[in-house]
């Protein structure tokens, strides 16, 4: 995008996922607090039983202290949502979306690409969360100590209006290209505005503004009800 409005843009994409984001994350703050309770009960039950069981397990306390567990299983913690992330490692960015399958970050510069482009030519990113992301590959992760992590469908989407002096030479890093990073991404140039710029650019209509916002909120309510 021009320098002149590209914030302008970038605001308007952001602002309707932020405030689903915000919803999000006050419900899930009211699920974890009941949930919460919920495994207190559960614990101070398998606490008791146990302690009843001193001698050993019978069949009926078995099936008791079973059905406890999957309860605590059925009311683990979870993670608040995240739909738009600034920065984050390989590693974070596969852990969120195993807990949660569709990730997003749009910037107006390339902070994203930033944190990717510290890695030495010797120690190269770890990009392959990135590029099944883009296409919806199944990832998983197994490390030794951890609980195993699966998503079946991630999703990333990635929009950053940097200059074309800042986006390009990073894409051209050789860890970026021999993995296939750089080639998922679609560069656009708009009509150069060289001489034609203001200090003070037009707003975005209310009506472009409305429509967006409109068709953020109608593909996460179609989200919701698949789930």
């Amino acid at each position: 995008f021009p320098s002149h409005d590209k914030y302008a843009v970038i605001e308007t994409f952001v602002r309707p996922i932020l405030e689903i984001q915000s919803q999000a994350r006050l419900e899930h703050k009211e699920i974890e607090r009941l949930n919460k309770i919920e495994r207190d009960l559960a614990s101070s039950q398998r606490n008791q039983l146990l302690k009843k069981s001193e001698k050993g397990l019978d069949t009926k306390m078995k099936a008791e202290l079973s059905a406890i567990d999957q309860k605590l299983e059925n009311y683990r913690e979870t993670k608040a949502p995240i739909f738009l992330i600034d920065d984050t490692t390989p590693e974070a960015l596969t852990e969120n979306l195993c807990f949660q399958n569709s990730q997003s970050s749009i910037q107006a510069e390339g902070q994203f690409l930033d944190n990717l482009s510290r890695y030495s030519e010797n120690s190269s990113p770890n990009l392959e969360a990135f590029n099944k992301a883009y296409s919806c590959e199944p990832i998983s992760v197994h490390r030794k100590g951890k609980e195993a992590i699966f998503q079946d469908k991630p999703h990333l989407v990635l929009c950053i209006g940097a200059q074309p002096e800042i986006i390009k030479p990073k894409l051209r890093n050789s860890a970026f290209m021999n993995s296939g990073f750089s080639s998922r991404f679609l560069i656009t140039l708009g009509k150069s505005q060289l001489g034609n710029r203001t200090f003070q650019a037009p707003a975005l209509s209310t009506q472009i503004k409305d429509k967006w916002n409109s068709r953020v909120k109608t593909i996460w309510d179609s989200y919701r009800d698949w789930e």
